[in-house]
């Protein structure tokens, strides 16, 4: 964990939410959800609605080589890419995200 003393500026906007949940002694909320599961319209529905209650939002990029992810997250991912989910989705969705 950093230290840093009270009249320094985190260095990112991660750094501000988890000092400031810090500061209110809680945890931090971080969610995850891999764009385009079931559909591309279903997942921005659901990141709107946890991100008015995480701290932060991870929003996982389908990709065709989830090696490292769990069985849920991958089933997840195989349903994304079949829909036909791609890059410029991902770019698209972050973007309507931060409007």
């Amino acid at each position: 964990m950093i230290t840093r003393t009270p009249s320094s500026r985190p260095a990112s906007h991660l750094d501000y939410v988890l000092a400031a949940s810090h500061a209110e002694t809680r945890a931090a909320l971080g969610l995850y959800l891999p764009l385009g599961y079931p559909t591309r319209a279903a997942s921005l529905e659901a990141l709107h609605l946890i991100g008015q209650s995480a701290d932060v939002l991870e929003i996982g990029v389908p990709h065709t080589a989830p090696a490292l992810d769990g069985p849920v997250i991958r089933e997840a991912v195989a349903q994304a890419l079949a829909g036909g989910f791609d890059m410029d989705d991902v770019f698209t969705a972050t973007s309507e995200l931060t409007a």
